[in-house]
């Protein structure tokens, strides 16, 4: 029997290129999003392509409402539930200087909260099943407090820390929890940000990481690997040596012309 899987954020970017990845593998799909005519878009081309089933909803993370009717609506068209990918997010890039409480209002309720609310619609089920995966997609990001993203990276930071904290409690539960760690993917996310991303990876390659991850059953998916290596070095950077740098790159950043 085909197993099944349930990606959020799946109109675009690694979302899109993951439920090919998915399908290229024979899984079972339910994409959703909040674009509709994207995901019906991208459900032709699969079903064109792929033997599979593949079917899509509408689905806004950050309301509860609509995953408790999307619930219903998967478990019409599934008897079950094999890998829940918590894919949907939000980068809005700013200045602390320039600071917006509704920058950091959306982008929680997005990367952290639309997180939590999959968890909330979805764990009752695993939990009776005991079994099934649960994988996040957080960031490279995680490692320190990046200036000029810091809502970003926050929740970020906040969502590894309780991927971890799930993972070695529901293990006993047989419920794999599995971070997602990317580096830069060339997305209409990245596409905003103003400076040079180095070791920048296409979607596709970075689905097939991604899906390989899931697969292995790894309770971590960092990658690119030099980008991996980067972050570990700066997390354990001295604070007055990694201030020093940071710094010195927002005066790089803030004296160069916006694209």
């Amino acid at each position: 029997m085909k197993k099944v899987v349930f990606i959020t954020g799946a109109s675009q970017g690694i979302g899109k290129y993951c439920a090919i990845e998915f399908a290229l593998r024979g899984y079972n799909l339910f994409l959703t999003g909040r674009n509709l005519q994207a995901l019906n878009d991208l459900q032709k081309e699969i079903s064109s392509l792929f033997n599979i089933q593949c079917v899509v909803s509408k689905l806004d993370v950050t309301n509860l409402e609509e995953w408790e009717a999307v619930k219903q609506t998967f478990f019409e068209k599934y008897d079950k539930l094999d890998i829940l990918l918590l894919n949907a997010g939000v980068s809005n890039p700013i200045w602390f200087e320039q600071f917006d409480l509704q920058n950091f209002r959306d982008t929680y309720e997005t990367n952290l909260f639309g997180v939590l609310n999959g968890f909330h619609t979805f764990l009752q089920y695993f939990l009776q099943k005991e079994s099934g995966t649960i994988a996040i997609v957080s960031s490279l990001a995680d490692s320190r407090g990046f200036v000029g993203s810091s809502s970003y990276t926050s929740s970020k930071i906040a969502l590894s820390y309780i991927a971890e904290s799930a993972a070695i409690e529901l293990a006993e539960k047989n419920i794999k929890v599995i971070n997602i760690r990317p580096g830069f993917v060339r997305t209409n996310m990245t596409a905003k940000n103003q400076f040079k991303m180095p070791f920048i990876m296409n979607p596709d390659k970075a689905a097939k990481i991604i899906v390989d991850g899931i697969e292995k059953d790894k309770s971590v998916v960092s990658f690119p690997l030099i980008t991996s290596l980067l972050t570990k070095v700066i997390k354990i950077t001295p604070r007055f040596l990694y201030e020093k740098m940071i710094l010195a790159w927002k005066r790089k950043q803030k004296q160069q012309p916006k694209k």
